[in-house]
């Protein structure tokens, strides 16, 4: 049986990795305690986020605040966010589950810190975050094209001039021409509030067309990349358009690989309609 506990927003403080828009948080001033020692069961343990690097305690009005995935980690726990219920969900299980088994709470802080590093261009963040071996495949126009896809390793995008440099992305639907671009300038098509997507889907594809209340369709495909996404999870961000026109939409398909028993980016889909 599964106990689940829900924490509302008053403690997303305590969150690592995770930045907000001004107006709907309170800045406060705060200090790194990094003299204070954590044992778990009499063991010292060191507090890490998701990429490995360390974190420390945060003392605000006479408090210490632990980052959540942090603690949870360390207490055998699942962690995960819910961008448009505005909770995070710790889950400890004595048995199993599908979310369990295919590390759903892994995913799901990846595809998060993930949403995060494509909105702000940071390219360390993402970097991190790539599959060690394979990179992140970027896929335009809705589905993957293996001879004309931009792949960039990690190494790649730990460069100092990584945002500065010129790639071709493919030929856009509706376009005769190729796409060259800066990798800084591609990034402006991921400037969504990845916290609050309209909806969100997990392994399944929540696309539908135009502005709709629930998806027409609901599919696992991700299109052209069967075999070579065969072995991979997905998450996809679905977004609607200012205009509130009936074909102003884009979604993100954010495709992870498990590798040495840690889930990393292998992939990254874009689909929207052209008119």
């Amino acid at each position: 049986m599964i106990k689940r506990m829900v924490i509302w927003t008053l403690l997303l403080i305590m969150v690592s990795s995770v930045s907000y828009g001004a107006g709907r948080y309170q800045e406060i001033r705060a200090l790194l305690a990094d003299d204070i020692k954590i044992f778990v069961n009499e063991k010292q343990v060191q507090l890490t986020d998701t990429d490995g690097s360390i974190l420390v305690p945060i003392s605000y009005n006479g408090r210490t605040y632990l980052p959540v995935r942090s603690v949870a980690d360390l207490v055998s726990y699942d962690v995960s966010w819910d961008g448009i219920g505005k909770t995070i969900s710790l889950d400890s299980s004595d048995g199993s589950s599908t979310e369990e088994e295919s590390g759903y709470a892994s995913i799901a802080a990846t595809a998060y810190s993930t949403g995060i590093a494509l909105q702000s261009k940071d390219y360390t963040a993402l970097a991190k975050l790539a599959h060690p071996v394979k990179g992140i495949r970027f896929s335009i126009n809705g589905s993957v094209v293996a001879e004309t896809d931009i792949v960039l390793k990690k190494a790649e995008l730990e460069r100092s001039d990584a945002g500065d440099r010129t790639y071709t992305w493919g030929v856009e639907d509706g376009s005769s021409a190729p796409m060259i671009k800066t990798l800084n300038d591609f990034m402006e098509r991921f400037q969504k509030d990845f916290e609050n997507p309209v909806r969100t889907g997990w392994n399944v594809r929540v696309t539908g067309l135009g502005i709709q209340n629930q998806p027409q369709y609901e599919t696992a495909i991700i299109e052209g990349g069967e075999t070579l996404y065969g072995e991979c999870e997905f998450v996809e961000y679905y977004f609607e358009g200012t205009s509130r026109q009936e074909f102003d939409w884009n979604s993100y398909v954010l495709i992870f690989e498990k590798y040495q028993d840690k889930y990393y980016l292998t992939g990254i889909l874009h689909n929207y309609w052209l008119i």
